[in-house]
């Protein structure tokens, strides 16, 4: 299972126990709890739109990303930035060709 797909799967049941919240606070007539689980929800719809058409986690060993962390730190540049290019370059190793380039 995915990094993303088990994230999305614990979101979607967090956010399920807070339409439950609601509808109990609506019950209640508890309004003032009523906006703040609609707030958290808010923020969960946010996190599961972020997690949907965000960048694809890729879960890698600790020894790996500690030292893309000492590489990006020794460049001056983001971990994803060193992360990409050292992948890049092993898939030229094993293809070949360039990849095609696209920075989002």
């Amino acid at each position: 299972m995915t990094p993303n797909l088990t994230n999305q799967l614990l979101l979607a049941a967090a956010s399920l126990l807070t339409v439950v919240a609601i509808v109990d606070a609506s019950i209640g007539r508890n309004w003032d709890l009523v906006v703040v689980a609609a707030l958290v929800l808010v923020l969960q719809m946010a996190l599961w739109l972020r997690l949907a058409w965000g960048r694809t986690a890729v879960p890698i060993r600790h020894d790996l990303a500690r030292w893309l962390g000492e590489r990006a730190v020794a460049g001056g540049e983001p971990v994803g930035r060193v992360a990409e290019r050292a992948i890049g370059a092993y898939r030229i190793g094993l293809v070949g060709i360039e990849p095609d380039t696209d920075d989002g």
